[in-house]
């Protein structure tokens, strides 16, 4: 996943007790965005970002403490806007 968009959508620091405060954000940001695991969330209706640290995942939250997940239908949907926007037969029959 991109930094930009991790930073846009509000990403919450791990708050790692090894890095200063002032580097932890960036710390997570670039973890997710490197070797982020998306897994399914705990009512398989979507999926949630982790990453591993020394060996556990730890799922990352948003900065209102929510999970930072995605339903599937909100991946379903992004995917098909994605394609619209880019496939350059869609207003072709």
């Amino acid at each position: 996943m991109d930094e930009d968009a991790l930073r846009e959508n509000g990403i919450q620091a791990i708050n790692d007790p090894r890095f200063p405060d002032f580097a932890d954000m960036e710390v997570t940001i670039s973890s997710a965005s490197r070797s982020g695991i998306w897994v399914n969330n705990s009512d398989g209706t979507g999926l949630q970002l982790m990453i591993s640290l020394d060996g556990y995942l730890l799922p990352l939250n948003r900065a209102d403490g929510s999970p930072y997940s995605f339903t599937f239908q909100e991946v379903q949907a992004a995917s098909a806007g994605s394609f619209q926007r880019t496939n350059p037969r869609r207003g072709l029959r």
